[in-house]
């Protein structure tokens, strides 16, 4: 008996309402093709799924034609002389399965062991797991670690893994700048025997790991971009989002003009975790939401720079700082392998911006991970530890 199939649908169902809750009230979970009949009104009675086959492929939406990409992508068939019984055990079983990985990662904060730094004494480190070479977690600006920690389980079962949150402010209370974050890197990867250590950067984090590379060379033997954000001012304007461009509009007018901050943060805390009128969308809109919208646990996070008009003022002078700075100029030759990794719907960065600069690293690679945002390696944790081990060598 092939299960595949009930493990596709069961893992992209169980995906589609982490992300957006609900979405399976509203409507069903649809498969093309008559062969797909019996097995899906199996999968449907004893999951309590609502699941339909259709015979034409206009009827499928966004949500839909993910799910027949991913049973594509697993070689799934239709079930073979299952019954009942022998599918609500391996409905346990998944089950089962979901939540030890949720405990893992509920788990996680508490095994961490905290550091200190001593070249930067504000500054505070944590490791977890072992194994060399190290993997050092570049995160974002402002940003909390809640994201990274379903990566972070999965990738520290045969590694050491490296985070922190950048610091926001220094000893004099003002910003720390780009420059200052590298030296904080740098601190942490010396102090702890890191090199040569293999670096994840995420969104402005990609560009730091990048500098880094270049002020240390052999202190990092491969790299993985996470959605990497490397705007500068000489970029061409098409490569901006949307998303930017508001954006560093915003944080201009706050550093020009503190007094906006109070006003702005909340215009930029609605927008970065806002509600959508789902009643009112479209079967196809309503998918396409789903697949684009800040994943439901973490919208209290995304909302973090935002949280008061001091911490939006700090965000907004280390972003225009950030942006100031060009990292995508020609790579020496003995630049380190390069892995770009982007979420098909990201939204804050362009994939297609991304891919340009990755480009242009003499050993490089460029993925896409279907049906994911700016948060690809938190919607879909398994797929990108995946390719991260891949690329630094360290799958079993």
């Amino acid at each position: 008996m092939d299960l595949s199939f009930a493990q596709v649908v069961d893992a992209v169902a169980t995906e589609i309402e982490e992300r957006l809750p609900g979405y399976l009230r509203r409507q069903p979970l649809r498969c093309m093709g008559k062969q797909f009949a019996e097995p899906c009104r199996q999968i449907a009675r004893v999951w309590g799924l609502p699941l339909e086959v259709v015979s034409d492929e206009c009827a499928l939406n966004a949500v839909d034609r993910y799910l027949r990409d991913r049973l594509a992508e697993a070689g799934a068939q239709e079930l073979e002389s299952a019954d009942d019984r022998q599918l609500a055990a391996f409905r346990v079983q998944c089950a089962a399965k979901r939540e030890t990985a949720r405990s893992k990662v509920a788990a996680l904060p508490h095994r961490l062991e905290r550091l200190t730094v001593a070249r930067a004494p504000h500054l505070r480190c944590a490791s977890v797991g072992h194994g060399e070479p190290a993997v050092v977690i570049l995160n974002a600006f402002g940003q909390t670690l809640t994201p990274w920690l379903p990566l972070i389980e999965r990738l520290s079962r045969r590694r050491r893994v490296l985070l922190w949150r950048l610091r926001e402010t220094g000893a004099s209370g003002g910003p720390v700048t780009f420059v200052e974050q590298c030296d904080d890197l740098d601190a942490i990867v010396t102090q702890e025997r890191a090199r040569p250590c293999q670096l994840i950067g995420w969104c402005t984090g990609a560009k730091l790991a990048a500098r880094y590379c270049r002020m240390q060379p052999g202190a990092v033997d491969s790299l993985v971009l996470l959605g990497g954000s490397f705007k500068h001012p000489g970029r061409s304007p098409e490569f901006d989002t949307a998303y930017e461009r508001n954006l560093e509009a915003m944080l201009q007018a706050v550093v020009r003009e503190p007094s906006l901050a109070e006003r702005l943060r909340l215009v930029l805390a609605r927008t970065a975790g806002s509600e959508a009128d789902l009643d009112r969308m479209s079967a196809e809109a309503l998918a396409h939401h789903a697949l684009t919208c800040v994943p439901e646990g973490l919208k209290r996070d995304v909302r973090h720079p935002f949280r008061d008009a001091a911490a939006l003022l700090v965000y907004a002078r280390q972003h225009l700082d950030f942006w100031s700075h060009d990292e995508t100029t020609t790579a020496p030759e003995t630049w380190v392998p390069t892995l770009g990794v982007a979420g098909e719907y990201d939204r804050i960065v362009s994939p297609v911006g991304f891919r340009a600069v990755v480009a242009q690293f003499p050993v490089s690679r460029f993925r896409t991970v279907a049906a994911t945002t700016h948060y690809c390696f938190y919607e879909r944790p398994d797929a990108v530890a995946d390719l991260v081990e891949e690329w630094t060598g360290t799958a079993q």
